[in-house]
């Protein structure tokens, strides 16, 4: 079960990415957030360990992004439905990140 102190060992990228996340849902009107979501919020990072990895894979991050976008369906949340869940998926990533991060002596999820 994911607890808000959990996120104060994120780093500050992984912060943002949970922030462009829930962005990414809200600007969808989806109800809850999704790992769609995670992934979205982690290409807003243009430095980013992740999104770098991307590109040494010969990724077009842009196109992967707006492909991204314009494949999932716009929802009908309220515009001020204000806080939104995780989906279950999503919580299971956060686990893992946290149990990968302990696995490997760090401190923080980065």
């Amino acid at each position: 079960m994911l607890r808000r102190p959990m996120f104060e060992r994120f780093s500050g990228n992984a912060r943002q990415l949970m922030s462009g996340a829930k962005r990414a849902a809200e600007r969808l009107a989806h109800q809850v957030v999704d790992t769609e979501h995670l992934l979205l919020g982690l290409l807003e990072l243009p430095d980013a360990s992740g999104v770098r990895l991307l590109r040494d894979l010969d990724v077009d991050v842009d196109t992967l992004r707006d492909s991204l976008a314009s494949l999932l369906p716009h929802g009908d949340a309220a515009p001020d439905l204000g806080s939104r869940p995780f989906s279950a998926e999503v919580r299971r990533a956060l686990e893992l990140a946290c149990e990968e991060a302990a696995e490997l002596g760090h401190r923080y999820v980065g």
